[in-house]
C-alpha cells in the first residue's frame, strides 16, 4: 500500500480550475487537496468568492479576471424576459452556446501568462472549462480533465450522459451520428483558431475533444457502475468526491437512530412535489426517517414523531448510521452513499440523475424508480424491497470498500504526478494496483 505521507521526489506546480457549480467545484477542490497533501503547489483559478475554500484545500486562489462563472447564468436565468414573438428555447441555446465559446477563449487567454509566470507543470480542469485545455496546449504542458460518471466515454467516445438513460440514448447505436450532431450544435474550431491552435480533426465531436483530455480523464466515480461497457482508454476511476466546503463541515449532525431511512430528494426548488410524495409514502411504515428539505417548497407536517425534517444535514455524519437512502440521484449525494455503502432508492428529476439511477441499479447497489411511476404505493413498495435485500446491501458495502482502497492508494494524485513529470500516465497499471 502506498504511504499517505509519500511525496514525489520533486514537488510540481499544478493549476486547477472550475466553475462554482457545486458538483464541479467540489470535485476539483478534492483533487487540489490531494495534491497539496503530497507537497505539491496548487493554483486554483475560480471566481473571487472561492478564496476560503481554496485555502481549506491548501491551494492558492487566483480569481477570474473577465470571464463569467457558469453559476452566473443560473442566477440570471429567472430574470430573463424575452419578447412574446421570440422562441425561447432556440434563443436560449444560441445565447448559451455563444457565451460558452467566448468564455473559454477568455479563460485560455487569462491562463496563458499565469502558466508561464508560475512555471506550471500540469493543468487540471473540470470538463466544462475547455479553455484551460487550450491554454495548456498553447503552453506545451500536459493537462488532465475531471468529471463525474456521465463524462465517461464509451469506446466510440460517446459520453455515458448521452448513451445511457437520456432522450438521445438511441444514438449509441449510431455514434457517428451523435458526433456529427454534437459537432454541428457546438463547434469549437473557430475559437481554437482565435488562439492560434490547430483545428480538432477526426470523427469525435469537437466539444468532446475539448471536454475530455486525451492524456488523462479522471472520473470521480467507481468503475463498477460502468461494468459491462467497453470504454475508451486513458480514463481513471478514482472514487467519488470527499471534499467538503468549510461551511458544511461545521454543521452539527443530528442524532441518527438505528435503521433510519435518509430522504434527500432535492437541492433545488423545482422538485415537482417529490419531497412531500416520498414522506407521505414512507410515513405509514413507522421506520425512523431523517429528511433534508433543502430547496423543497412543499414541506408536509404532522406525519408523526418518527419523521424528522431538517433543512440540511451533513451526509458524511449521518450516512454511516443509516440503513437506506431515498434520493433524486444528484451525483454528490449518490457519491456520498457509495462512499458509505448505503443502499439507494433513486427517483430522478432531471439532468444526469436518470443516468445515475440507471448505473446504480445496474451495479446492483440500489433501485431506480422513474418519477412518472413514483406513486406513494410504488415508493413504499420499492423501499420495503430495498430494506429487505441483504444481497444488495452486501454489494454496496463491497463498493464502499473498493472506494476506500482507491483513496488509500491515492490513485488520482499518483496519476497526476506521472502526467506532470513525463506527460503520460500508465492508467492500466494504476487501476490494477488499486
Amino acid at each position: 500500500m502506498t504511504s499517505t505521507t509519500e511525496v514525489s521526489s520533486k514537488p510540481a506546480t499544478f493549476l486547477l480550475t472550475s466553475s462554482s457549480a457545486p458538483g464541479h467545484y467540489l470535485r476539483v477542490l478534492d483533487l487540489a487537496q490531494q495534491l497539496t497533501s503530497r507537497g505539491h503547489r496548487v493554483l486554483f483559478k475560480a471566481r473571487a468568492s472561492a478564496t476560503v475554500d481554496a485555502k481549506a484545500a491548501g491551494a492558492e486562489h487566483v480569481p477570474y479576471e473577465h470571464m463569467l462563472d457558469i453559476q452566473d447564468f443560473t442566477a440570471l436565468a429567472p430574470h430573463v424576459r424575452l419578447p412574446a414573438w421570440l422562441p425561447k428555447a432556440p434563443f436560449t441555446f444560441v445565447q448559451m452556446r455563444s457565451v460558452v465559446q467566448a468564455n473559454n477563449v477568455q479563460l485560455a487567454k487569462e491562463l496563458g501568462p499565469l502558466l508561464e509566470r508560475e512555471r506550471v507543470d500540469c493543468v487540471v480542469y473540470d470538463f466544462f472549462e475547455v479553455g484551460a485545455a487550450w491554454a495548456a496546449e498553447r503552453a506545451g504542458i500536459p493537462y488532465a480533465s475531471a468529471g463525474n460518471m456521465g463524462t465517461t466515454l464509451t469506446q466510440d467516445s460517446v459520453p455515458l450522459m448521452l448513451s445511457e438513460a437520456s432522450p438521445l440514448r438511441h444514438v449509441r447505436r449510431f455514434p457517428g451520428v451523435a458526433h456529427t450532431l454534437l459537432g454541428q450544435l457546438i463547434p469549437l474550431n473557430a475559437q481554437r483558431a482565435m488562439l492560434g491552435l490547430p483545428p480538432y480533426t477526426g470523427r469525435t465531436a469537437q466539444l468532446i475533444q475539448g471536454m475530455v483530455s486525451p492524456h488523462l480523464h479522471i472520473v470521480m466515480g467507481h468503475r463498477g457502475l460502468a461494468s459491462g461497457l467497453a470504454l475508451r482508454d486513458r480514463q481513471l476511476f478514482v472514487g467519488p468526491t470527499t471534499f467538503n466546503v468549510s461551511a458544511k463541515t461545521l454543521q452539527e449532525a443530528p442524532r441518527v437512530e438505528p435503521g433510519t431511512v435518509i430522504v434527500s430528494t432535492t437541492t433545488t426548488p423545482g422538485d415537482e412535489g417529490l419531497f412531500r410524495r416520498v414522506l407521505e409514502a414512507v410515513a405509514p411504515l413507522s421506520v425512523p426517517v431523517l429528511a433534508t428539505a433543502a430547496g423543497a417548497q412543499d414541506v408536509p407536517e404532522g406525519l408523526g414523531g418518527h419523521i424528522r425534517i431538517e433543512k440540511y444535514v451533513p451526509h458524511d455524519a449521518v450516512f454511516p448510521q443509516a440503513r437506506a437512502l431515498i434520493t433524486h440521484g444528484g451525483w454528490g449525494t449518490v457519491g456520498r452513499a457509495l462512499l458509505h455503502g448505503l443502499p439507494m432508492l433513486v427517483i430522478p428529476l432531471f439532468g444526469d440523475q436518470p443516468l445515475n439511477a440507471t448505473l446504480v441499479e445496474r451495479a446492483g447497489i440500489g433501485r431506480y424508480l422513474p418519477l412518472d411511476k413514483a406513486t406513494p404505493e410504488a415508493i413504499r413498495a420499492a423501499l420495503q424491497g430495498l430494506l429487505a435485500d441483504e444481497g444488495l446491501r452486501a454489494r454496496a458495502r463491497r463498493v464502499a470498500s473498493d472506494i476506500r482502497h482507491l483513496k488509500e492508494e491515492q490513485v488520482a494524485v499518483r496519476a497526476l504526478e506521472q502526467l506532470a513529470r513525463s506527460g503520460r500516465v500508465d492508467v492500466a497499471a494504476l487501476a490494477s494496483a488499486a
